[in-house]
């Protein structure tokens, strides 16, 4: 079986984000891919700079994230 997680990396421990349903002591393996949040991958590409237009592209429907 194969499936990609998210984890964040805290004091030595890799932790899923959201908890994973797995066996305990299972062995499994891990790829790192050094992952920005949207927040940074996105800064910058709104030209306006006007905070209430980039808070309303924010919230729209039409932009929310869609997990893969």
């Amino acid at each position: 079986m194969s499936k990609t997680i998210k984890a964040i990396y805290e004091n030595g421990v890799f932790k899923p984000i959201p908890p994973v349903d797995i066996q305990e002591h299972l062995w499994v393996s891990l790829t790192i891919e050094d992952t920005k949040s949207v927040a940074l991958s996105t800064s910058g590409i709104i030209p306006d700079r006007n905070a209430q237009t980039v808070d309303e592209i924010a919230i729209a429907p039409e932009f929310m994230f869609e997990e893969t």
